[in-house]
C-alpha cells in the first residue's frame, strides 16, 4: 500500500483496485497490535512478582490487599489490583465475606 502511495497512486485508488473499503483498510489499521501496548510501565518486574509470589508463600492467610501494604512497606511499588490479578491467574484468590 505504502509503495503504491509513493508512486502517486492515492490510497482510495488502490483500495478500490483490490475491493476493499476505505472504512475496512482504516478499521484494520486501528485494531493493528502497537509495540507500545504490550510494554506497560504499570506491569510488575520480575522482582516484584517473585516478592509477591513468596509472601503468599510464606503466609497464605493474607490476602492481596494485605499482601501490597506490607510490600510497599518493605520498599516495592505494587498496588493491590496488580497482586489481585496475578494472585487470581494461579487460583490463591478466595472470595471476601462481606461484614
Amino acid at each position: 500500500m505504502e509503495d503504491h502511495y509513493a508512486q502517486g497512486i492515492k490510497k482510495a485508488e488502490t483500495l478500490r483496485s483490490l475491493g476493499v473499503s476505505r472504512s475496512t483498510y482504516y478499521g484494520w489499521l486501528k485494531r493493528t497490535p502497537k509495540a507500545s501496548a504490550f510494554n506497560s510501565i504499570l506491569a510488575l518486574t520480575e522482582v516484584e512478582a517473585r516478592a509477591v509470589l513468596e509472601k503468599k508463600q510464606a503466609e497464605p492467610h493474607l490476602s492481596h490487599r494485605r499482601i501490597s501494604g506490607v510490600l510497599r512497606q518493605e520498599g516495592y511499588s505494587i498496588s493491590p489490583s496488580n497482586c489481585y490479578h496475578m494472585l487470581k491467574e494461579r487460583g490463591w484468590v478466595w472470595p471476601q465475606p462481606l461484614r
